[in-house]
């Protein structure tokens, strides 16, 4: 039965810190039989909405450096910015390695890729002891979807795609860009986690193939002439 409000509490969003009273909720059945309730988009303990949450490594990731967040955030959010800090980042880049090995190790046999794009960059800032060579590669599957040759031989509307590096040259531009502005020096890990980060970030703009309608014609093994599909005459 509803028991009254648990204290107030302020939870801070995109919008500023906002007070809120969660209901209270008891049971009166004696021993284990009591039922407990906790609101799933509340928790127990939550003071950061999870857009505030996701607001820290965007603005990491889009330039800002770690010494700048306070201003930010208080200029974003307000002066009751509470709890977030150049710290907070630092917490985030240990997560986006974890994230990289699992990503790294990910099963791609379920997926058929027709063409693939290789590319590797050299990155200005220190990187350990030498420049940090990143290699990077880039592939259309079979619903001309990419994921992060000679083109005559294929279909004339894949030629535009396939005969440019372009899927991948502005990938590392995203990376590039981010790398020259930061700051001091990044570790070979620190370094590999923000790339990982910034390219899955570029992938999510990505837009399917033209013509992907052909793939399956390119999968079974069809003959293409001049970007034209080739069909023997019955003999």
């Amino acid at each position: 039965m509803l028991h009254g409000h648990l204290p107030e509490r302020e939870i801070l969003t995109e919008v500023g810190p906002v007070a809120v009273k969660v209901p209270r909720v008891r049971d009166r059945k004696p021993g284990e039989a009591k039922i407990t309730f906790a609101p799933s988009i509340l928790p127990r303990y939550l003071r950061k909405a999870k857009s505030v949450e996701e607001l820290l490594p965007w603005l990491y990731l889009k330039g800002s450096s770690t010494g700048d967040f306070c201003d930010a955030l208080a200029a974003l959010l307000g002066p009751e910015a509470k709890g977030l800090s150049a710290k907070t980042v630092t917490r985030l880049k240990v997560d986006w390695w974890s994230e990289y090995e699992a990503w790294e190790t990910r099963d791609l046999g379920t997926r058929r890729f027709l063409y693939i794009w290789a590319h590797g960059v050299y990155f200005k800032p220190r990187m350990a002891e030498e420049k940090q060579c990143v290699l990077v590669i880039v592939g259309a599957d079979e619903y001309g979807r990419k994921a992060l040759l000679t083109f005559y031989d294929y279909p004339a509307g894949h030629w535009k795609h396939i005969r440019t590096s372009n899927p991948i040259e502005s990938t590392f531009a995203t990376v590039r860009h981010r790398t020259t502005r930061t700051k001091g020096c990044l570790s070979r890990k620190t370094g590999l986690a923000m790339a990982f980060r910034r390219m899955m970030s570029a992938q999510t703009k990505w837009r399917k193939l033209d013509g992907r309608n052909r793939m399956p014609e390119v999968i079974n093994g069809g003959e293409f002439r001049a970007g034209v599909r080739h069909i023997q005459a019955a003999a």
